[in-house]
């Protein structure tokens, strides 16, 4: 009886775990049909992990179209923002010519404008009108007016008279000429001269003053002189430098804009100005700093440039010669390789 009842029980356990077992089977095939399905899907070109990767090749290629079309469009933005900057120089560079050429009419009617109690031939009235006045029936009536018609057609040239400013007009561009040939400068001629009586005395500061000027005058014009014989001059200098420049030559007749304005490093450009836009550059330059106030940003540019120019011009003796003028105080600057006649080691 007892080895029965054990056999009945060991049976129900290994039904029970038979049953066990069939149900584990059946898990077993269902996560191995799982499986299968999972390995189909992948395995599927239009679900599976090619097209996945195709997704996200795509994906890539739309952002970095979208990351493309955004810099092209901020490049053009700039350029846009460039060229309105570039027509507002030019515009200003109009403004201060006009500003300029007021001026000049300004000065010239009052130069021209005769002074108070004259007449408009610039003769004393109150003087006239007392050595006009005779006795009448006086012998000397005659020989009086004779003598006031002589003086009158020998009236000396004053100064700031249109004769004697083209006189001196002609006289400086012989000196210019001369200074620039090599020469000395040529004798004043006599026939040509205003009378020294006519001319008031200076004082020896003011003659001296006069001199300096007059010789930077003949410099300034040698220069110029020089600068119409250069083909072409390269210029590298900082784009703020280089934006000071064109709205001080924009408003110039002869200035050109340059073809092209290429990047450098540290900030700087690189151009090439021909021989008509130099001196254009070099008058601007020269009339700002002569009209600027001093210690002013105007005033320190305009010299500074202009005395660059000017030292690396006075310099050219001849043609086949490379002219490149650098203005990079504070950088290390490199020399190019050059043919030893060009002198462009370093600042001009």
């Amino acid at each position: 009886m007892g080895l029965r009842k054990k056999l009945e029980e060991a049976s129900e356990k290994l039904d029970a775990a038979s049953g066990k077992l069939e149900e584990a089977s059946k898990k077993l095939d269902t996560a191995s049909a799982e499986w299968d399905t999972a390995r189909r899907q992948l395995a599927d070109p239009t679900n599976g992990l090619a097209a996945l990767h195709g997704e996200v090749v795509q994906s890539r290629q739309k952002i970095l179209d979208a990351i493309q079309g955004g810099v092209t469009g901020s490049g053009a933005e700039n350029r846009e923002l460039r060229r309105r900057q570039d027509e507002m120089l030019a515009d200003l560079g109009e403004m201060k010519d006009e500003i300029r050429a007021v001026r000049l009419e300004l000065t010239q009617a009052l130069q021209q404008s005769p002074p108070t109690g004259s007449d408009p031939a610039g003769t004393d009235i109150s003087k006239s009108s007392s050595e006009d006045v005779t006795p009448s029936g006086s012998a000397g009536s005659d020989d009086h007016e004779e003598k006031h018609m002589d003086d009158a057609g020998a009236e000396p040239v004053e100064e700031g008279s249109p004769d004697s400013r083209s006189h001196r007009e002609q006289e400086l561009k012989d000196r210019i000429e001369a200074a620039y040939q090599g020469a000395a400068s040529p004798a004043r001629r006599a026939s040509d001269a205003p009378d020294p009586a006519s001319r008031p005395s200076a004082p020896p500061a003011a003659a001296d003053d006069g001199d300096q000027a007059e010789k930077a005058e003949v410099a300034h014009g040698v220069l110029l002189l020089k600068a119409a014989g250069v083909a072409s001059a390269e210029l590298v200098l900082h784009r703020d430098t280089w934006e000071f420049l064109t709205s001080l030559a924009v408003g110039q007749p002869h200035f050109r804009t340059p073809p092209a304005v290429e990047d450098a490093q540290h900030g700087r450009v690189q151009t090439a100005l021909s021989g008509r836009s130099l001196i254009a550059v070099l008058i601007a330059l020269w009339e700002t700093r002569t009209k600027a106030s001093a210690l002013q940003a105007d005033w320190a540019l305009a010299t500074t440039v202009y005395h660059r120019m000017a030292g690396r011009l006075s310099a050219v003796t001849g043609s086949g010669i490379t002219i490149r003028i650098v203005l990079d105080d504070g950088i290390e600057h490199t020399p190019p390789a050059t043919d030893g006649q060009d002198g462009s080691g370093g600042p001009a």
